[in-house]
């Protein structure tokens, strides 16, 4: 095989995969992360010899969406889903090349991005408000102290109520930014 082949350090899915005879195309998609170095590779193994089952393989996880991690075994190339499916495709030849996105990666792309920002974004407001709900329930004991703290001007209890006052100030310092 080529050493100098290049294949995917990433997990991927397949985007396309064309069979003609026995050369198979495929289509190799990076999880779409922005700082992914090569989002798109374009793999061609010639004269495969088990092509109807890398096909029929390699379709299911394209319809699927199922990714795969990709690695060189030898004269043949392994492709190895996450519930640890492989299938070892075995071909006279082998060429990859990195390339960009078509126009229907791209929108797949854009709709995976728009999904983990739609995510992103109610797990922010969900956390934002979870944090507002303690800065409430803090601010609500540092009174309640506040009050109890005048009936007691000296003493212990004096002592442990301004302790806790600082504690909660801090706190709410700390939420504050």
């Amino acid at each position: 095989m080529d050493e100098s082949l290049l294949l995917p350090d990433v997990d991927v899915f397949v985007s396309n995969i064309q069979s003609i005879g026995k050369c198979l195309t495929i289509r190799l998609l990076s999880y779409c992360h922005p700082d992914a170095e090569q989002p798109v590779f374009v793999l061609v193994a010639e004269d495969v010899v088990n092509a109807s089952e890398a096909f029929g393989f390699l379709e299911r996880c394209r319809v699927e969406q199922t990714y795969l991690y990709t690695s060189r075994k030898a004269e043949s190339i392994s492709f190895e889903t996450e519930s640890g499916e492989k299938l070892l495709l075995h071909a006279g030849r082998f060429s990859s090349t990195p390339t960009a996105f078509n126009e229907e990666e791209l929108n797949e792309v854009l709709r995976r991005v728009w999904g983990w920002y739609v995510s992103e974004n109610r797990s922010c407001q969900a956390a934002s408000a979870r944090i507002q709900a303690a800065r409430q329930l803090l601010a609500d004991a540092n009174q309640r102290i506040e009050l109890k703290a005048l009936g007691h001007p000296s003493g212990t209890s004096a002592i442990l109520y301004a302790q806790q006052l600082r504690l909660i100030g801090r706190v709410l310092d700390a939420l504050a930014n």
